[in-house]
């Protein structure tokens, strides 16, 4: 009689069948699914964990799976898996683990409590490898710090903003340098940049700007900015429009300071216009003189001449009278002498012999002593010069701005006394004139006085030399030119020194 056969337990073949299931599910994952004891060893580890370390599985069961954490990570890995046991699921926790072969990879440890009947009997989880992540991104970290130094090296405002709403999503340090405000607010208030534009060029800048993001236009301006302590500063935009995630996309600047550049190009601008002046005076001031000199001829030597013709022409009338003669003839050595002095005169006011004869000392004492005589002004001349031997350009040039500064005084000073000091400081020849005159309070004289100073100016400058002006009002007005020795001194001199 055969006995009948037992029907399959159902439940259990499905609860194998599940098991082989999960079982399958858990040896293909790609990340390592592992199980330690309570006493932190490994229980379990999935095929992946071969893949990953390069140690065969067997060999790893049994053991304390902080083993495989590098020395450096441990005290965490430890503290990690205290808190797990414990009950507790810490975040994530990347470790160093050394593989078979020596090398170090990078695992992202994700484990929870194991628990039966409500006990906590180890630690179940997974651990991913992130090597080449953590790799990528440590590139990624350094990549940026290096760009974040590269640009605060960079002597300019580098940017980017928003192109639909213009709002500062990056500032580079150098704002706070150059413009004074802190890089907080330049990302934090939308309208920051806009606000600090110049008023004058508010409209037109945040304009442009604007137009640039709406039609992904690049574009380059200068406009002026107003720094926190109120100094207008002068900047050039260089900004170029960028596609990104965003409809609009961004915009990414670099804003530089141009205000040396634009001052200079003022200051050039000025000084065209003030040479263009000087020349204007300097041709009008020739055409006075020459109508002075001419005025003087006519007016002088013409007369005196026209004179002494009609003298000639009574004694060819009456080359009898010989008394009357001798008469005739002193008065004519009396006009000729004074035409030969009026002669000199208007000589020396062309250029004075004594600079030619005696040189730059005796030429500057004789022009204080004919101002004093000219003006009634008392003129006081001092000088320490060693003996030197000049060059004539080199004489001309002081004696001229010296002729200047005292037509200057005589003009506008309504001075009592004029000090004239010509002296040698260090290397350098120092010719200064001094008055007791009303002054001024302009940094830079007006009208004729300026162009007068303009040419001192600029006569010192052709002798490699400076020139200052210094006034006040009810203090009086200081000249000083001040020129290298070695533009002075003739070859001839240099040659004996």
């Amino acid at each position: 009689m055969n006995e009948p056969i037992a029907a399959p337990d159902a439940p259990e073949e499905a609860l194998r069948d599940t098991e082989r299931r999960y079982r399958d599910l858990v040896e293909g994952a790609h990340n390592v699914v592992l199980r330690v004891s309570d006493q932190g060893v490994l229980s379990f580890v999935n095929r992946t964990f071969e893949t990953v370390v390069g140690w065969p599985a067997h060999d790893w069961l049994g053991r304390p799976l902080l083993d495989l954490v590098h020395d450096e990570d441990r005290p965490r890995g430890e503290e990690a898996l205290r808190r797990t046991l414990g009950g507790e699921s810490p975040v994530p926790l990347d470790l160093r683990i050394v593989a078979q072969s020596g090398a170090t990879r990078v695992l992202e440890f994700t484990l929870a409590p194991h628990r039966q009947e409500a006990k906590v009997v180890g630690a179940i989880g997974t651990a991913t490898d992130v090597t080449a992540r953590r790799e990528q991104e440590a590139a990624l970290r350094r990549a940026e710090a290096e760009y974040r130094q590269l640009v605060s090296l960079v002597q300019a405002i580098v940017w980017r903003a928003e192109a639909a709403t213009l709002a500062l999503r990056f500032v580079s340090h150098e704002a706070e340098v150059l413009l004074g405000y802190p890089l907080a607010h330049w990302t934090e208030q939308p309208a920051f940049w806009a606000e600090h534009v110049h008023p004058e060029d508010r409209e037109w800048a945040v304009g442009l700007r604007t137009r640039s993001a709406a039609e992904g236009r690049s574009y380059e301006a200068e406009y002026r900015m107003i720094a926190a302590d109120g100094r207008v500063i002068w900047v050039r935009d260089v900004v170029r429009s960028r596609a990104g995630e965003r409809r609009q996309g961004e915009l990414i600047g670099v804003t530089i300071d141009v205000t040396g550049r634009r001052q200079a190009e003022e200051e050039l601008r000025r000084s065209r216009d003030r040479l263009s002046d000087l020349s204007a005076h300097l041709e009008l001031a020739r055409e006075q003189e020459r109508a002075a000199i001419a005025r003087e001829i006519h007016d002088e030597l013409g007369q005196a001449l026209t004179a002494l013709r009609m003298d000639v022409a009574w004694l060819r009338k009456h080359p009898d009278d010989a008394a009357a003669a001798e008469g005739k003839l002193q008065e004519m050595v009396q006009l000729i002498d004074e035409t030969i002095g009026r002669a000199r005169r208007i000589s020396s006011e062309l250029r004075p012999g004594v600079l030619d004869d005696l040189g730059l000392e005796a030429a500057v004492e004789w022009q204080a002593e004919d101002f004093q005589r000219r003006t009634g002004v008392r003129c006081l001349m001092s000088s320490s010069l060693p003996p030197l031997d000049l060059e004539r350009e080199v004489s001309t040039g002081l004696f001229r701005i010296l002729q200047e500064a005292l037509t200057n005084v005589s003009r506008h000073a309504a001075a009592s006394q004029v000090v004239v000091d010509l002296r040698q400081e260090g290397g350098r020849v120092v010719l200064e004139v001094r008055d007791d005159g009303r002054g001024t309070s302009d940094e830079r004289p007006a009208g004729h006085r300026s162009l007068g100073v303009l040419g001192m100016t600029e006569r010192a400058r052709r002798l490699g030399g400076t020139l200052t002006f210094t006034s006040a009002p009810g203090a009086g007005t200081v000249v000083q030119a001040s020129v290298p020795l070695s533009a002075l001194i003739s070859p001839r001199d240099a040659a004996r020194t």
